[in-house]
């Protein structure tokens, strides 16, 4: 040590005292610059536990798993609605509802109303958007109100609510999967803003498998799906657009009409839990897929590119 010192004292001409701050300084220097080097080389070599990682993914779909309990017997029987004698201009939302119309179109009617909206005949119901033909047939004997009146106006909205005049012959039929709107404004009660919903609907699918999927469209009227029906078809070597479910996003996935944003994270969660589905039936593991969803989606989903 005595020989280093002079040695640093010789060399750099330095006093004694300047000699013996330098020696304190270099090993310093050196823990200092070597210290983070050797902290990363002992985090590296510690033993990784993912104990509380899997906790917390076990405690998340523990949370899916409680949020999709199947209902009870009770809760999936079908509703059975009542019929009475009703007048729509006097009618409460919750006798509306009893009597078969959706929430959504009971306070409609009530809000029709209040702005000074009123029943004269029967066909008037027609008026308030969204009430679906077959569903007012259904209703009709049951509305305490005229049949009709003898009103211009109200013989021309009863003609085109209920006209049956034959479909012109030179309507040809098409495949809903390839028909653009021209096509589908052939048929009668659907116009331009309906042919792009149907449209819209199609993309969003990945195409139609199922001519039945058209009664799928919100705002198709069914004795407009009927007509539909009657000149759509879908082609057999037609093939939908697929979505991988071992690479594709729960963004993605939640934006597909047949699954909720619930259902898409939970299938990714399941894939980063499990690794890769290996085939479509490993979904049924999922546990907030019903087997109904399930049935309707896996036409437009696959394992592989």
């Amino acid at each position: 040590m005595i020989r280093v010192r002079k040695w640093i004292r010789d060399f750099f001409s330095l006093s004694h005292a300047q000699a013996n701050g330098l020696m304190i300084l270099i090993p310093l220097l050196a823990i200092v610059i070597l210290s983070e080097p050797a902290w990363n080389w002992y985090n590296r070599n510690l033993p990784v536990d993912y104990t509380k990682d899997q906790a917390k993914l076990d405690s998340l779909v523990a949370l899916w798993d409680a949020d999709s309990v199947l209902p009870t017997e009770k809760e999936i029987a079908p509703r059975v609605y009542e019929k009475f004698q009703f007048d729509p201009n006097s009618a409460s939302a919750q006798d509306l509802e009893r009597l078969g119309f959706p929430a959504t179109l009971a306070a409609r009617i009530v809000r029709y109303r209040e702005k000074g909206g009123k029943f004269k005949a029967k066909g008037d119901l027609l008026k308030i958007y969204g009430i679906d033909t077959s569903f007012y047939r259904q209703l009709r004997p049951w509305v305490r109100l005229p049949d009709q009146r003898r009103s211009k106006e109200r013989q021309k909205f009863e003609r085109k609510a209920f006209a049956r005049r034959p479909v012109p012959a030179r309507i040809n039929p098409f495949d809903v999967n390839i028909a653009d709107t021209a096509q589908l404004r052939q048929l009668r009660g659907i116009g331009e803003k309906l042919s792009q919903r149907i449209i819209k609907y199609r993309d969003g699918l990945g195409g139609f498998v199922r001519i039945g999927q058209l009664s799928e469209v919100y705002g198709l009227d069914s004795v407009v799906v009927e007509n539909l029906v009657k000149f759509a078809f879908v082609s057999e070597d037609f093939k939908p657009k697929l979505l991988n479910i071992n690479t594709t996003d729960a963004k993605t996935l939640g934006a597909h009409p047949y699954l909720t944003d619930k259902e898409a994270r939970s299938i990714v969660a399941y894939r980063f839990q499990h690794g890769n589905f290996g085939s479509l039936d490993e979904l049924r593991a999922v546990q907030v897929l019903t087997e109904e969803n399930l049935m309707k989606v896996l036409p437009y989903l696959t394992t592989t590119n």
